[in-house]
């Protein structure tokens, strides 16, 4: 079983609006998902985003217990992605600090949403770390940070100088959809 394949499967539930094809992808993820590693913690992460759990549906209180279980399990198994969902929970429930640690962990293995939002809550305590994390996300074409990067520089807000150049740098990433490499 690979996990690139369920993620596109998944991915391919998401956009399909054919009840057939939705019908016949849902049942290609669970042959994917059983024929996996089932302590992966990629995989566990994986499963909290099948219907059961999806997005726009209102959960019991038990479904809501195992989701939350095992968003805990595959944080803590490494899932970078996993981390950064599982810390937003917490930041939730004010539990910042290990919110934040999990933003950090989550970060350092190259998410993008974690590097934005890890780095902009250093700005006040360590400008430049935080900067760094910034520009990691918007390098990989996350939107918030390369609009933040932008909306900074053309208006010298949140610590950062007015910089044309570095304004236009970020528009022109954003307008051709780059990935920007230092």
């Amino acid at each position: 079983m690979s996990i690139r394949e369920l993620r596109s499967v998944i991915e391919a539930m998401s956009h399909c609006d054919d009840e057939n094809r939705y019908e016949l992808l849902f049942n290609m993820a669970k042959i994917l998902i059983s024929n996996g590693d089932g302590g992966d913690a990629e995989l566990i992460w994986l499963k909290t985003k099948l219907p059961v759990f999806g997005d726009n549906i209102s959960l019991s209180e038990e479904m809501e217990k195992l989701l939350v279980d095992m968003l805990f399990q595959s944080s803590e198994g490494g899932c970078r992605e996993a981390q950064y969902e599982y810390g937003c929970m917490l930041y939730e429930k004010n539990n910042l600090v290990e919110a934040y640690r999990l933003y950090e962990k989550s970060a350092n293995q190259g998410y993008p949403p974690a590097q934005w939002l890890f780095g902009y809550s250093l700005l006040k305590s360590d400008f430049e770390k935080g900067k760094l994390y910034i520009v990691l996300s918007a390098g990989q074409n996350y939107e918030y940070a390369i609009d933040f990067l932008i909306d900074s520089y053309e208006n010298g807000k949140n610590g950062f100088d007015i910089n044309e150049d570095e304004f236009k740098k970020w528009i022109f990433v954003k307008s051709y959809n780059l990935k920007y490499l230092n």
